[in-house]
């Protein structure tokens, strides 16, 4: 590794307290500070190129910029988007811009920050689903006591924290495949032809059988619209289906 090196030199005609010390620095320093300097210096022509191409850009309209740049510049369409990328940094993150000392470290510098993969909530594995099972579990037991289900509520609360939409989505899907399972198995076809003999049976009487009817209707459409919506369409439209 290279340090610092100077030279010292000491005038022999003066005395010990009037010794001057001159450091004359060596020439690799003072060239890279040079290149420095130069590297700063084209950072900031390369922002005032660019905001001189980003109005010409406005001034040629959509799609033809690229031409634009093709007969007036030396350099090419893509040294063209550069240099337009750096002052649109000296624009909008001034302290971005001051902080780089070259073109490439304001290219660097100013691209956009991408969103951290650690944010991203991770999915639940299968060891998480039966955990997660086995206290819902627990929760739904009546006979569970009451300091047991805070303690169960609290780790499944620092699940979803966790998990966030995986978990709910988890628990959301279980609860509908509960509910599912619940209800019992009938056989609709049967059931609709049972109650059509029972509807279209002149014996009993006409009110009796509207309203066994309209009393199956609300029924079977309980808090579901878009099946009372269906139906309501095949009353308006029935007479269509025999045409």
């Amino acid at each position: 590794m290279l340090t610092k090196q100077t030279e010292t030199f000491s005038y022999g005609s003066m005395t010990q307290n009037q010794n001057q010390i001159v450091v004359l620095e060596m020439p690799w320093n003072r060239l890279h500070r040079e290149i420095q300097f130069l590297e700063v210096d084209a950072k900031n022509k390369a922002a005032q190129i660019g905001e001189m191409l980003i109005q010409k850009k406005k001034e040629a309209g959509h799609g033809k910029f690229g031409t634009w740049v093709e007969n007036n510049c030396d350099f090419s369409y893509r040294a063209a988007r550069k240099y337009m990328q750096i002052a649109k940094v000296k624009w909008h993150d001034r302290a971005t811009f001051e902080k780089a000392n070259s073109m490439d470290e304001v290219l660097e510098l100013g691209k956009p920050k991408k969103e951290n993969p650690q944010g991203k909530k991770p999915k639940l594995d299968k060891d998480d689903r039966r955990k997660i099972n086995k206290m819902r579990k627990i929760l739904d037991d009546p006979a569970t006591p009451d300091a047991v289900k805070e303690s169960v509520q609290a780790k499944l609360d620092g699940y979803k924290q966790a998990h966030g939409k995986h978990f709910d989505d988890y628990v959301d899907d279980q609860k509908q495949q509960k509910e599912n399972e619940s209800r019992p198995y009938v056989d609709s076809e049967y059931v609709a032809r049972e109650m059509a003999k029972v509807v279209l049976d002149e014996q009993y009487n006409y009110d009796w059988r509207l309203a066994q009817i309209q009393d199956w209707i609300e029924q079977a459409f309980q808090d579901d619209d878009e099946l009372m919506k269906e139906f309501n369409f095949i009353m308006e439209n029935k007479g269509e289906s025999h045409d």
